[in-house]
C-alpha cells in the first residue's frame, strides 16, 4: 500500500490519509480530480497547429489527435490520407462526423469533397474509405476502444 503525500489544496492531490489500493482506483480518482481542477481553472482551450504530432496509424494514413473527452466518450482528430490511402470498413458505436478540409474521399460510392460533411450514423458499418488523390479530414466521433477485442478502430490502435 502506497501513501500519497499532500502537496496542498492547490496541487489537486488528496489528503495524506488517502491510500492507493492494488487496482489503482484511488490514483485514478486523483487524476480525474486534477483534470477537473484544470478544466475549472481554464474554461477553454486553443490547440495550435504546431502543438501535436502526426502518427502513422495505417498504410498512407496519419492521425493527429486534437482533443479527447473521456467522460463523454468522444474524440476529435485530423486524419491525413495520402494518395491511394484506404481506411478499412468499421462499425460506429455512435455518430461520427467527418468534415473534408481538403481533397476528396469516397465511402460506399458516396464522394465527399472539400467542405463536405460525411456523417456515419450509430450502429451502421461502412465500407472502405478511399482517397485517390489524398485528403485532410477533421473527425469527431466515439473514442476508439482500448481493447483489441472490441470493434471500432479500423486499424486496431
Amino acid at each position: 500500500m502506497t501513501m500519497v503525500e499532500d502537496a496542498g489544496p492547490e496541487s489537486g492531490r488528496s489528503d495524506p490519509s488517502a491510500s492507493v489500493d492494488s487496482d489503482g482506483d484511488a490514483r485514478w480518482q486523483q487524476i480525474e480530480a486534477r483534470i477537473a481542477a484544470l478544466v475549472a481553472a481554464r474554461p477553454r482551450l486553443t490547440i495550435t497547429k504546431d502543438s501535436a504530432v502526426w502518427l502513422s496509424i495505417g498504410p498512407k494514413v496519419l492521425k493527429r489527435q486534437l482533443y479527447v473527452d473521456a467522460n463523454a466518450g468522444w474524440e476529435s482528430y485530423y486524419l491525413k490520407l495520402e494518395p491511394g490511402a484506404e481506411v478499412p470498413p468499421h462499425p460506429h458505436a455512435s455518430v461520427e462526423e467527418c468534415l473534408v478540409l481538403s481533397g476528396e474521399i469516397e465511402v460506399d460510392g458516396d464522394i465527399a469533397r472539400e467542405g463536405d460533411l460525411h456523417i456515419a450514423f450509430t450502429g451502421h458499418d461502412h465500407g472502405t474509405l478511399t482517397s485517390r488523390d489524398g485528403a485532410l479530414l477533421y473527425i469527431r466521433g466515439p473514442l476508439a476502444p482500448l481493447d483489441e477485442n472490441t470493434p471500432g478502430d479500423p486499424f486496431d490502435l
